[in-house]
């Protein structure tokens, strides 16, 4: 599928993988945040790995722009055990 691009597009991903696909595909904005496990070793160490620079924060891949949140700090079990939930607000203007 391809977007037109003269129009903003946003995809909705679990996680920031697949990007290449998304970007060649016409996608302006991808939003994922499936990274929550920040302060925690060795969990930082897989997410870095998973993810690379894509693990947290706004980044640009080609084309589009990639965010990546920490999310609500759960996995697994309901629990927040050394993580940094969040919740993000985006304003488009």
């Amino acid at each position: 599928m391809h977007l037109d691009a003269s129009q903003p597009s946003i995809l909705l991903s679990h996680v920031p993988n697949r990007l290449p696909i998304a970007e060649q595909a016409g996608v302006s904005l991808q939003i994922s945040g499936h990274t929550p496990w920040r302060p925690a070793f060795p969990f930082t160490w897989l997410t870095r790995r998973a993810f690379g620079k894509f693990t947290y924060g706004l980044r640009r891949f080609g084309a589009m722009q990639v965010y990546t949140s920490y999310g609500a700090g759960t996995w697994g079990p309901p629990m927040r055990v050394g993580t940094s939930p969040e919740i993000v607000l985006l304003t488009f203007k």
